[in-house]
């Protein structure tokens, strides 16, 4: 696998590249670039940066490359290219993908291209070159079946990456250095999902890429980088059952980690109000304000950031006037990335 060029940033760099990343005034693409950079400068490879932000690894590795080579102008800058300009967005294929492999058209049993065109407002030749991408072929209805698995879309870029991208280290042959391998690659995929859902989980991340660095590096062997997967693998676990403890949900354990991490010192009392504010919020937004295409317009975004100030506003009073505002700025922008409109989110609806 080509490792992806390194970034490195030093505290004036990152100051402005997070600055950027915050911004809710700025074009959404020059956001997402700097997110990109950020995200390349703790370790990531362009894989795992796609997966997280719901891109392509080639727009991954682009703007890495660009930074590197031109610094914070260059992500402000968009290359001259011949041709009609690219109208497919990335939501837009998610949603062929989701449709393709979740749901069947009305009195068939698969979808055609001319139905899928239909249904989602696209061209039979995009629905073509999507379906040909990814290695969907409904056409075949004695092997294709509809997945039941809910963030299918998302296993599906990361399955591809794998297998477009194998693990580094040159395993040396034996039943343990398979069986690391596919730990592994399962430990990958389920990490991006994790970070994805919620991206107070990015230490994850983190640790995960370092024990595997650690391993290319020749820094342990087999046996000692097999355990360490092992126990990774059971912090994870106990991860995703975190919110059953906490008795919240995923999409609420996400605002709760928003607004205590880092750690806040508080009361088991004042702990559970803000549960309480965590559960109130993501009700009040997602009944009464995520309309369709909401981020597309000034007075719906106001509406969800109205609602955010409000309902942040009965936190406990530990969180003081700049807190508060700093808590306001990275919920609304959770809202922002993780929901496009009823029913459409990162947690499947």
């Amino acid at each position: 696998m080509r490792v992806a060029r390194t970034v490195v940033l030093d505290k004036e760099e990152r100051g402005r590249l997070e600055q950027i990343a915050r911004g809710r005034s700025l074009p959404a693409r020059l956001v997402e670039r700097a997110r990109i950079v950020l995200r390349a400068a703790v370790g990531l490879q362009d894989q795992q940066i796609a997966s997280e932000l719901g891109i392509t690894p080639e727009k991954a590795a682009r703007w890495r490359n660009r930074y590197l080579d031109g610094g914070l102008e260059a992500l402000g800058k968009d290359a001259t290219r011949p041709g009609r300009p690219r109208t497919i967005t990335e939501e837009r294929t998610a949603e062929v993908i989701h449709k393709t492999t979740q749901e069947k058209p009305f009195n068939a049993t698969h979808w055609s291209t001319r139905t899928m065109a239909a249904s989602t407002g696209v061209s039979e030749t995009t629905v073509r070159r999507i379906w040909h991408a990814k290695g969907l072929k409904p056409h075949l209805v004695k092997t294709f079946k509809v997945s039941n698995d809910t963030q299918f879309a998302a296993k599906l870029e990361v399955i591809v990456g794998l297998y477009l991208n194998p693990p580094e280290h040159d395993f040396d042959k034996g039943r343990k250095s398979v069986e690391a391998q596919k730990l592994r690659a399962s430990l990958a995929m389920k990490v991006a999902r994790m970070v994805k859902l919620n991206r107070t989980r990015m230490d994850f991340l983190e640790e995960f890429q370092k024990m595997i660095d650690e391993y290319n590096a020749g820094s342990s062997n087999v046996e000692i980088y097999f355990a360490k997967l092992m126990a990774f693998a059971k912090k994870l676990n106990a991860e995703e059952k975190r919110g059953i403890g906490e008795q919240l949900s995923e999409e609420e354990l996400v605002i709760f980690d928003l607004l205590t991490k880092p750690v806040i010192e508080m009361s088991k009392g004042e702990m559970g109000e803000v549960k309480k504010v965590a559960r109130v919020l993501l009700a009040k937004v997602k009944q009464e304000k995520l309309v369709l295409d909401w981020r597309k317009q000034q007075t719906t975004r106001a509406g969800v950031r109205l609602v955010v100030e409000e309902v942040l506003d009965t936190l406990p009073r530990v969180y003081d006037k700049g807190l508060y505002a700093q808590k306001c700025d990275v919920v609304y922008q959770h809202f922002y990335e993780g929901y496009a409109g009823p029913e459409r989110s990162v947690y499947g609806g």
